[in-house]
C-alpha cells in the first residue's frame, strides 16, 4: 500500500484538523437520523425559531488567542444546541481590529471535521436556563500581523444547530504571565435586518 494512500486514509479518520489561514467556508448545519424530525427538532418538538444569546466570561488574551467562557441561552422559543460547542464550528470570526486604531488585523480560520452529535450531545435549551463551556479561539500565529498587539476587539457570530445566530463582540488586552488581563464585552450596534456588513 503507497504512503499516499495511508496518508488519505489517516486523514478521512481523524475526528477534527485544523488548518492555515483560509477564505471562510459554510459548514453544514443538518442533524442526522437518531430521533431527529426534519426541522432538526427531536421528534413531536415545537418548532418556534429560538432567539439567541451568547456572552463570553473570563476573557483571556494572550497575544495569539482569545479563550473564556462561552454561556448560550435562548430569549425565546427553544435553541438545539450541540453540547460539544466546537469552536470553529459554531464561532465564527468575523473581524478583529487593533484597539484605538481600528486597523484591521488578519486572523486564523480553522476548517474542522467533526463527527455528527449523537443523541447525547444534543440539548434542548429553553428561556432562563444557560449552557457553557471554555472555549480557546486561535486568532494568530507569531509575526501574522507584525509586532504583538496588545489590545484587540473581535467581533463572531454564534451558530446554534436549530435557531437564530446571535452577534457578540469583546475586547481584549494581552495579558502579562499570571495576569487574567482585562476584558470587556462590547455592545454590538444593530445593523437592522438584511444589513450587508
Amino acid at each position: 500500500m503507497s504512503l499516499t494512500i495511508i496518508t488519505a486514509a489517516s486523514l478521512l479518520m481523524m475526528p477534527a484538523c485544523t488548518g492555515a489561514p483560509r477564505p471562510r467556508q459554510e459548514v453544514a448545519g443538518g442533524i442526522g437520523a437518531g430521533g431527529m424530525g426534519a426541522s432538526g427538532l427531536p421528534d413531536g418538538g415545537a418548532a418556534t425559531p429560538a432567539r439567541t444569546q451568547v456572552e463570553l466570561q473570563d476573557i483571556r488574551f494572550d497575544g495569539q488567542s482569545l479563550s473564556g467562557r462561552l454561556l448560550v441561552t435562548a430569549e425565546e422559543g427553544s435553541l438545539l444546541l450541540d453540547t460539544r460547542l466546537i469552536e470553529s464550528v459554531v464561532l465564527t470570526t468575523e473581524s478583529v481590529v487593533e484597539c484605538g486604531t481600528g486597523r484591521k488585523l488578519s486572523f486564523l480560520e480553522m476548517d474542522v471535521l467533526a463527527r455528527p452529535p449523537r443523541d447525547e450531545d444534543l440539548l434542548m435549551l429553553k428561556p432562563g436556563y444557560w449552557y457553557g463551556k471554555d472555549v480557546r479561539i486561535p486568532l494568530f500565529t507569531e509575526g501574522l500581523n507584525g509586532p504583538e498587539v496588545a489590545c484587540i476587539e473581535v467581533e463572531f457570530t454564534f451558530h446554534p444547530r436549530e435557531g437564530r445566530a446571535a452577534s457578540l463582540r469583546v475586547r481584549g488586552t494581552l495579558s502579562a504571565p499570571g495576569d487574567a488581563g482585562t476584558t470587556t464585552p462590547l455592545p454590538i450596534p444593530d445593523a437592522g435586518a438584511g444589513a450587508a456588513r
